[in-house]
């Protein structure tokens, strides 16, 4: 998959359990995939901000 950022294209390697959560979200919410991605950061974003330990980063 490949995900857009200001005119620039990274690819993105994801495994079989997120392709297929990914293909759900996308048919629920309508959305894209690469919307979805950016909905993900945000929220992980707006939870650093409020101060909330994110363990699976820090690995």
């Amino acid at each position: 998959m490949v995900l857009a950022s200001e005119n620039k294209r990274l690819p993105v390697t994801v495994n079989e359990q997120r392709q297929l959560e990914l293909r759900r979200l996308k048919k629920k919410y309508n959305k894209s995939e690469s919307k979805l991605f950016c909905i993900a950061l945000d929220l992980l974003i707006a939870q650093e901000k409020a101060g909330f330990e994110l363990p699976i980063l820090s690995k």
